[in-house]
């Protein structure tokens, strides 16, 4: 996914440290007490679980995010339509970039850790950006993956370590606000320094991208 402003030129890559790779692997903490929690621990369970993945993912690749596409970059290609151009690599990575939950399947115990089990689909997803239509019965069942990733910091060639205050930003996200109440319906959502919490819609929003990224 990319957020719907200007990108600046790629960042300069920095080699994801131990120490940043161990926190990842070891932060992750979460609240039965958020909103949301009522559906059960399963989804930011396996928001746990795909943080660990990431973080091994980067063991084994000079500590970069994953290069790969989410179910909204392949097949609604039209919310990169301004970003793409000469300069920037994103038109091959969206042509020939493998599906996140794909790369991340050797780092997991199961491909169910990508299933949220409160992922009922939708007919327009009331999250910024997922122009997907009529994803039924579920995002599991019609693509694989119930979680949406901010794609860009893998385009961007990041690691960790080049993303300013990790525990502000998100990395992976419900596909649509599952969680909650009617009043107050949330997502589930995974912070790029691995802690993992239920986000509003404007929450999404916020600590998703930097706007001049």
């Amino acid at each position: 996914m990319v957020p719907a402003t200007p990108l600046r030129h790629l960042l300069t890559l920095t080699v994801l440290g131990a120490g940043v790779l161990l926190l990842w692997v070891t932060r992750p903490r979460f609240d039965a007490s958020l909103p949301g929690a009522q559906n059960g621990p399963s989804c930011l369970n396996n928001l746990r679980q795909i943080s660990r993945a990431y973080a091994l993912y980067a063991r084994d690749f000079d500590g970069k995010i994953a290069l790969a596409v989410d179910p909204e970059d392949r097949f609604n290609r039209r919310i990169w339509a301004p970003r793409i151009d000469e300069d920037t690599p994103y038109q091959n990575y969206l042509q020939n970039a493998p599906f996140l939950h794909v790369v991340l399947r050797p780092y997991v115990d199961s491909a169910q850790v990508f299933h949220c089990p409160a992922d009922t689909g939708w007919t327009r997803s009331r999250l910024n950006y997922q122009g997907l239509p009529d994803v039924r019965p579920s995002s599991f069942a019609k693509y694989g993956t119930s979680y949406y990733s901010w794609t860009i910091y893998g385009f961007n060639l990041n690691s960790v370590a080049d993303i300013e205050n990790p525990a502000r930003k998100t990395l992976l996200f419900d596909g649509d606000l599952w969680h909650g109440n009617e009043a107050n319906p949330r997502a589930g959502e995974l912070f790029i320094d691995g802690h993992a919490e239920y986000l509003s819609q404007a929450q999404h929003e916020a600590f998703g991208p930097a706007r001049d990224f």
